[in-house]
């Protein structure tokens, strides 16, 4: 219901703001963020906002006739202060990033969301992680859940293990069950080297109170009504997606420390260039091949498979061929193909793998 105190000429003088997108036929489409579906199309900037403003008197009319609320320009200045719901796992995993970059919550948030609203990558200006947070261990410290049964039994459970449960004729019975599930359980996914959760704690309730500067508050909300999401929806988005760079940007320093070690140890020489920079889809190959030289064959199968599902370029691996060389001998080259038969996934790694092989019969 349209507010009685103001009649249809109030609201035809307000100034609402609009946007003006290219589109992809030619020519610009105009329209009223606050104003939903009110639109325009026009050769050029200037006839689109033309034709906006005789679409906007429509739109406003056919509301007031049809008695239906019409809402007014968005005026309220934003506080910079927000209450974000974000899903639990996601506010850990958040939390973990903060910790393995040293910042607080709120400092690592304003740095990401001023990235994401001036449309640059997540990672812009983290550099390397300063320390690295611990994989879950069967000394962490998981919640539990307990479920009577009918019968009088219990079944206990890990809700941030799934598919870790034990059962037992009363509760402490299912507990201690539990317990030694629990530690089969993370053995069996560290023995697959799949990644173990981290526990979730109480401190992980999925509300943040975030402090932003008020002006990066304001583009978040042009942004969220640009994509006809709420704020809060966008806000996830953005902050998912940051989540997932910033923890590759972690693995990757990880596997490139974890290369430079390996190759120091072995007192080989090589070009610290080059692993500054290094994908860690080639990080994983060379580790892959170090585990070969070690015998260590089953790790070397998980590496290779790794990088080859990665963005691993053939052409760009080939300047490492030297450096492979200083540690890999022609004795080494059957077990290497052995490795890279069973880690291969495309026809790219097989060529690779016959190219680098010959590269250590000829060495």
């Amino acid at each position: 219901m349209s507010d009685t105190t103001k009649d249809l000429s109030y609201f035809l003088t307000l100034l609402y703001p609009c946007e003006v997108i290219p589109s992809e036929a030619g020519g610009f489409v105009a329209h009223h963020p606050d104003l939903v579906g009110c639109a325009a199309e026009g050769h050029d900037v200037a006839e689109a906002l033309k034709n906006l403003s005789e679409a906007r008197q429509l739109w406003l009319r056919a509301k007031w006739e049809d008695d239906d609320s019409i809402p007014e320009p968005s005026s309220a200045e934003p506080s910079g202060r927000l209450m974000l719901r974000v899903p639990i796992r996601l506010h850990a995993a958040l939390d973990r990033l903060a910790a393995m970059y040293e910042k607080s919550l709120n400092r690592l948030l304003n740095e990401v969301l001023f990235s994401y609203a001036n449309a640059l990558p997540a990672s812009h200006g983290f550099g390397s992680p300063a320390a690295m947070v611990s994989e879950g261990s069967t000394g962490a410290r998981y919640a539990y859940r307990l479920t009577p049964l009918p019968t009088g039994d219990f079944v206990a459970e890990h809700p941030d293990l799934p598919g870790c449960f034990s059962a037992g004729g009363d509760a402490a019975e299912a507990l201690t069950n539990l317990d030694e599930a629990r530690e089969i359980w993370i053995q069996g996914r560290k023995e697959e080297n799949i990644p173990v959760p981290e526990p979730l704690s109480a401190k992980h309730t999925g509300l943040i109170h975030l402090r932003i500067p008020p002006a990066l508050h304001a583009d978040l909300v042009r942004d969220a009504q640009r994509n006809g999401t709420t704020l809060n929806q966008g806000l996830v988005c953005c902050l998912a997606e940051a989540s997932l760079e910033l923890n590759n940007l972690a693995f990757s320093t990880s596997l490139r420390e974890k290369l430079r070690r390996e190759l120091q140890e072995l007192r080989i020489n090589f070009e610290h260039s080059l692993l500054i920079d290094l994908k860690p889809e080639y990080a994983a190959f060379l580790l892959g091949l170090l585990c070969v030289k070690k015998t260590e064959f089953v790790e070397a199968e998980v590496l290779f498979s790794r990088a080859i599902r990665g963005d691993f370029v053939l052409e760009e691996f080939r300047e490492y061929f030297d450096l492979v060389k200083t540690f890999l001998s022609p004795q080494h080259a059957l077990p290497l193909a052995h490795c890279l038969r069973r880690g291969r996934e495309s026809k790219e790694s097989e060529a690779l793998m016959s190219e680098l092989v010959e590269a250590l019969r000829t060495t």
